[in-house]
This record gives C-alpha cells, structure tokens and sequence, in this order.
C-alpha cells in the first residue's frame, strides 16, 4: 500500500512518457557508420532493452570490442547524432497519449520531478520540446551524477527534501534503501503498471486517486 503522506512524483522517461528509441537509433547509426568500422547498427527493439541502464553500460554492450575510452568517445558522437535526429523528430509521434494531462492535474496536487540514466541534456530535450518544463519541479540525470538511478533518485530526493515520494519508471537498478512505503506497489508491479500508465482508463483512475488524498 501507499502512504498517505504522499509528497511527490519522480518520473522516468524513456518507455514510461515517451518512446523514443527508433528516432535515437537513427543518431547511433549514424554515428557508428562514421566513426567506426564496426557492423554494428542498432533498432528501436535494441535500444528499448538498454535504455533505462546507465550510459557507460549501453556503450559497453554495444561495443564490446572497443577499450571504455573508445566507447566513451563513440557515445558522445552518438548523443550530438541523437539530439539532431531528436529535434527534428515531431514530439507527438513519442509522447504517449494523455501525457500532458496527466502533468497538468498532477502538477497541481504535487510537485513532479524526472529522473533517468541518460545524458545530460536529454531531459531539457524532452521537456522543451513537449512544452512541459512549467511542470517539472527538478530533474537529475547520470550525465550530472554519474551514479545508478537509484543513488540518483536518493539525490534528487535529498536535494529537493522529499520524504514520500512515489516513483513512475524502472526500478531494477534501486538500491534497497528506497524501498518506502510509497514505493512498494511500484517496486512489486513495475512492469505491470508502466504499461497500464499509458492506458486512459487506468490513468484517469490513478489521476484521480493521487489528487483526492
């Protein structure tokens, strides 16, 4: 169960708001065609089963080959590749549906933060392009503490003082420690309820839950 003293959302993004992977695989493809001699081309299916992990590990799994220097090098060429191809991409084909009114009631009964293994720049990315940057109290990524979600989260947390938050996203990586209260539903029915997120009826439902503790 909950707690009732609920106090904030913490968000993922890829695969929880948004799927954003065959745009993004456009960019690494892209990259690794010229800066390597690689075959090694990715798809959206591919990159939905890394993404969630922290960047070092992606690259590490995609280029087994390379030194972590050179992975490190090839990311980076990756993700320039990718915010193009992502600035390009029209955010209404990513977005799952009823997103942005999901954050506006939520944002009005609690603060709403994000947190993810991407790069730095990935969240402004998506929150600008999808107009939502009035919703998101804060955001904290791997590009700015280098840690697993799960450190991050407990970062984002402790900066932002919150005591029970609820968590919308990937939880393979939490460390035991954030197992509260508010977490345990999340936490035993992960994967159940990212897809039933994306559906009106239970959202519309979860919405209305949050909004009248």
């Amino acid at each position: 169960m909950f707690s009732n003293n609920i106090d904030s959302i913490i968000f993922d993004v890829d695969g929880t708001l948004w799927d954003s992977t065959e745009v993004v695989a456009i960019g690494y493809n892209r990259a690794l065609e010229t800066y390597t001699d690689l075959p090694v081309r990715v798809d959206g299916t591919r990159l939905m089963k890394l993404f969630g992990k922290p960047m070092d590990q992606i690259f590490a799994e995609l280029l087994p080959e390379l030194s972590a220097e050179q992975q490190h090098y090839i990311s980076e060429k990756c993700v320039i590749l990718e915010e193009e191809e992502l600035e390009k991409a029209d955010p209404k084909l990513l977005l799952y549906p009823g997103i942005e009114e999901m954050f506006q009631k939520l944002s009005e009964k609690l603060p709403l933060f994000i947190v993810s293994n991407c790069q730095c720049g990935y969240i402004e990315q998506f929150l600008r392009k999808n107009h939502f940057e009035s919703y998101i109290t804060d955001h904290l990524c791997f590009g700015q503490t280098g840690t697993s979600k799960g450190q991050t989260i407990l970062r984002l947390m402790k900066e932002n003082h919150l005591k029970d938050p609820v968590y919308v996203g990937d939880t393979l990586a939490m460390p035991v420690r954030v197992k509260k209260p508010a977490f345990h539903l999340f936490w035993q029915n992960m994967a159940l309820v990212k897809w039933l997120i994306r559906m009106p009826a239970f959202r519309n439902l979860w919405i209305w839950w949050i909004c009248c503790k």
